[in-house]
């Protein structure tokens, strides 16, 4: 996989990074002092730290000024997501999700990872057919021939 894409949002003194393109050669980070290129950083970081206590907080990351305005507006603040990443899935990866689940399955290079301020879960967001997936895990399941046929005709 390789990072093509990230945002950060409500995170430090990032109120909102816009998408930030990251180019296969190179990508820099340009700005002035306290403008947030660390910061930016850290909070990619912080979606897959190599450490476990490298956690979102919303006491220590989260913009203060901001932080009373979204309480009184009733955002929930560990729901929020300051972090969202985009990454394309290379050749070798599709050969690993087809082997796991079945060819077919993945109809996007595209994965989206995304983590919040309460941490877990990794939120993911992936392209997939629904009804080749279903058709290939009931392939693979010992099913009376009366309900494998009721599950060939259901329609999400």
């Amino acid at each position: 996989m390789k990072l093509v894409q990230v945002r950060v949002a409500k995170y430090r003194n990032i109120l909102d990074s816009g998408e930030v393109k990251v180019q296969p050669d190179v990508t820099c980070l340009v700005g002035k002092n306290e403008a947030g290129k660390s910061a930016f950083l850290n909070a990619l970081y912080r979606l897959l730290p190599a450490r476990e206590n490298a956690k979102f907080d919303v006491g220590k990351h989260y913009p203060k000024w901001v932080q009373k305005n979204d309480e009184m507006r009733g955002q929930k603040l560990s729901d929020v997501r300051p972090i969202n990443a985009v990454f394309n899935l290379e050749p070798i990866d599709r050969g690993l999700v087809d082997a796991k689940i079945g060819a077919g399955v993945l109809t996007g290079n595209a994965l989206t990872l995304c983590r919040s301020y309460a941490g877990q879960p990794l939120y993911y967001e992936l392209a997939t057919d629904e009804q080749v997936a279903v058709r290939l895990l009931r392939e693979g399941l010992a099913m009376p021939a009366e309900v494998a046929e009721q599950v060939d005709q259901a329609r999400t």
